[in-house]
């Protein structure tokens, strides 16, 4: 929130300003100032989502003369040279400035731009009026070009493109050669330079030998010693101009063109591509809408050779910068993205740079009119080759000029002129120092006696290293930096460790302290070898005596079955012995049986017969004769006699 509101301030502060003669020299000294410190509070909150650190330094680049520099680019060497190139005008001389840090992040850990070469070989000629910036690059060699619009020769062949080469870092430079194969008058402006992997450079401008503007194309395989034919990109040639082109290479050294179509209230971006050097060139495609107010493209080339183009657009109503990527080297595109979130001062040219590792940096601001009101200077940032947005981050308030560079390390510099006060306008620097990456392919190996621990891991790529912190947590250690290493060493032994699992972490940090996230490796520590020694050893004695003691246990279970055999034999005997002491009882039994059953017989049968030869009786012995009763009144018939 404190960040949010000293940027509000920062805006009205700078709308006083304006208000009341915001130009002069102490109102741009106050500006600078407000805008270094909102920047710091700024980006940190517009970053945040990182869990790396970063670091902003802002720097001025140029000499700091009451002249006027502008159009700058930078550049970088693969060991982390720093290279400038920008424009100067002193009193009507122009120039082709090429400033150096020629040990770069190595050996001082801050760009420090120590020597300034004037490239042009012949002085005062060097134009830039229709430039939108001082082309710079290094080949694979190391060899260091600049190109720029000359005009030595205005009277017969007007302005031409030329190319100068140092091989000293920027020291010096050789004679310059002219691109163009044009011998006529004509007008050439806008060039741009790419190198392939082989080592060949391109060059692209505008051309208007045909009548209008139009992009034409040349290329150099010795190192810009000499230049082929040019080729004209555009397909339709004097209809509309073409203006303000840029091209990239991919790693199969397919090329890819953009460029601004000019017609008449209805301005739009077209786009190129050649596979075969630039000999031929495909149909132009228009990228966004086929009509209406575009302008102002760049083009740039990524990871896995995605195409990324970004350029600037009116369908809101305002200064749009809008951005789209091609997975297929430009055949086809996905749907564009808006990429700024405010209306602008001045109309955008983007600019594009892409990381190493798939951050996608899109740049706007200044529309490079002097005298015009001052534009702040944002850069959008994508992650994940630029399906993921990330942050907008702000670098200036009065970049009139700018351009933007990705050094190896993958740290974003933004390079813009400004205007300092009256005739002097100075070129500055500054850039985003991410974390290093975290350290690759880390290893923990237990030692073969036991007790000690070595890590290993990756050693990183970063110009701007400083070394590594390990850390360490155990069974019984809580989690603690046990090591700080250089950039150099990346393995660590740690010993005295008892048994039990351990876990190592191991962070890379920059020069600045910047550390990275950590990556975890695990071990788990067995006992020494005399404790496991004593411990088998403990095992066999153990064991020694659970045999003896079932040994024991044989010897008394044998004694005890002897036992039950004899105990077995003797009631054996005595059951015999019983057997024969019952035998003549049952047979006395079974007489008496038998005495039993007869008996029973002969009774039964005698009183059956008894009670047979019994005479039967009138009335029951028991029942009493009763005396007779008086016989009734009357009688009835008597019955029949039988």
């Amino acid at each position: 929130m404190g960040a949010v509101r000293l940027f509000e301030e920062g805006i009205q502060m700078k709308s006083r300003m304006a208000r009341n003669g915001g130009s002069a020299g102490r109102g741009r000294r106050i500006s600078l100032g407000l805008a270094t410190l909102v920047a710091f509070a700024l980006v940190g909150v517009t970053l945040a989502p990182r869990a790396a650190a970063h670091n902003e330094i802002t720097l001025r680049v140029s000499q700091g003369l009451a002249s006027l520099e502008t159009n700058p680019t930078i550049a970088f060497g693969a060991q982390g040279q720093v290279y400038a190139a920008y424009g100067r005008d002193n009193g009507g001389l122009r120039d082709i400035i090429v400033g150096a840090d020629q040990d770069g992040w190595v050996d001082d850990g801050v760009p420090a731009f120590t020597t300034f070469q004037v490239a042009n070989d012949q002085p005062g000629v060097a134009d830039w009026a229709s430039s939108d910036h001082i082309p710079l690059l290094l080949d694979p060699a190391g060899s260091l070009y600049v190109a720029w619009v000359d005009s030595r020769t205005s009277g017969t062949t007007g302005t031409d493109i030329r190319v100068a080469r140092s091989d000293t870092a920027g020291s010096s430079f050789g004679a310059s050669v002219r691109v163009s194969d044009f011998s006529g008058l004509n007008a050439e402006n806008y060039p741009v330079l790419a190198v392939g992997p082989s080592g060949v450079i391109y060059c692209a401008f505008t051309d208007n030998r045909l009548g209008t503007s139009d992009i034409w194309f040349s290329r150099s395989a010795d190192q810009g010693g000499t230049w082929t034919a040019n080729v004209r990109i555009n397909d339709v040639a004097n209809v509309n101009s073409q203006a303000v082109p840029h091209i990239a290479v991919d790693g199969t050294g397919r090329i890819f063109a953009t460029w601004t179509d000019q017609r008449p209230g209805a301005n739009r971006i077209l786009f190129d591509w050649s596979d075969d050097q630039g000999a031929t060139w495909h149909a132009d495609q228009a990228i966004g809408r086929s009509s209406g107010q575009t302008w102002g493209s760049d083009v740039a080339v990524g990871r896995n050779d995605i195409v990324y183009l970004a350029w600037g657009d009116s369908r809101l109503g305002d200064n749009g910068v809008y951005l789209t990527r091609s997975y297929d080297h430009g055949v086809t595109w996905l749907p564009e993205t808006r990429v700024n979130f405010m209306n602008n001062a001045g109309t955008v040219y983007p600019r594009i740079a892409v990381t190493p590792g798939g951050s996608v940096h899109v740049q706007w601001g200044g529309d490079g009119t002097y005298g015009a009101s001052a534009s702040e200077l944002w850069t959008g940032l994508f992650r994940d080759d630029g399906t993921t947005w990330g942050a907008n981050i702000w670098f200036a308030f009065a970049a009139y000029t700018y351009s933007i560079g990705v050094d190896p390390s993958g740290n974003i510099f933004a390079i813009w002129s400004q205007d300092d006060g009256g005739p002097n306008f100075e070129v500055y620097t500054r850039w985003i120092d991410l974390a290093p990456q975290p350290p690759a392919n880390l290893r923990a190996v237990a030692g073969a006696t036991g007790g000690s621990v070595t890590v290993t891991w990756n050693p990183n790529r970063e110009l701007d290293l400083g070394g590594y912190a390990v850390y360490r947590s155990g069974p019984d250690s809580a989690y603690t930096q046990i090591a700080t290493l250089p950039a150099g060493v990346t393995s660590f032994t740690d010993i005295g460790r008892s048994a039990g699992e351990w876990s190592y972490d191991v962070s890379a940090f920059d020069r600045f302290g910047h550390a990275s996230a950590t990556n975890t490796a695990s071990v788990d520590i067995g006992p020494t070898t005399d404790t496991r020694l004593s411990a088998l050893e403990a095992e066999i004695n153990e064991l020694n005596q659970k045999l003896a003691d079932l040994q024991g246990n044989v010897t008394n279970l044998q004694s005890q079955n002897s036992d039950l055999r004899t105990e077995l034999a003797t009631a054996t005997s005595a059951l015999t012995t019983l057997k024969d002491q019952i035998a003549p009882a049952e047979t006395l039994n079974g007489i008496l049986l038998v005495m039993v059953v007869v008996l029973s017989v002969l009774t039964l049968f005698l009183a059956t017969r008894n009670h047979r030869d019994r005479p039967r009786l009138a009335a029951a012995p028991w029942a009493p004769r009763q005396p007779p009763k008086d016989p009734p009144t009357t009688q009835g018939p008597e019955p029949p006699s039988r």
